[in-house]
């Protein structure tokens, strides 16, 4: 009985969680929100090729200084 009360339960959060996507997709500014954090999340793990550790550890202290 409580196998099918948390399958119910689960597929309630999504089908909320995917109405309330699909609203939001409606705004412009919560759509254009939703796909710059999409570009930044599937993007941030090519930020760092390239630098070395001292680069990264110079441009981290130099923006401690700017704060």
């Amino acid at each position: 009985m409580f196998d099918r009360w948390r399958l119910y339960i689960k597929m309630r959060k999504l089908v909320s969680y995917l109405i309330r996507n699909m609203e939001n997709k409606l705004h412009p500014t919560k759509a254009d929100l939703s796909i710059a954090f999409n570009r930044w999340r599937q993007d941030k793990k090519h930020l760092l090729v390239g630098y070395d550790t001292r680069d990264l550890t110079k441009l981290s202290e130099n923006n401690h200084r700017m704060k």
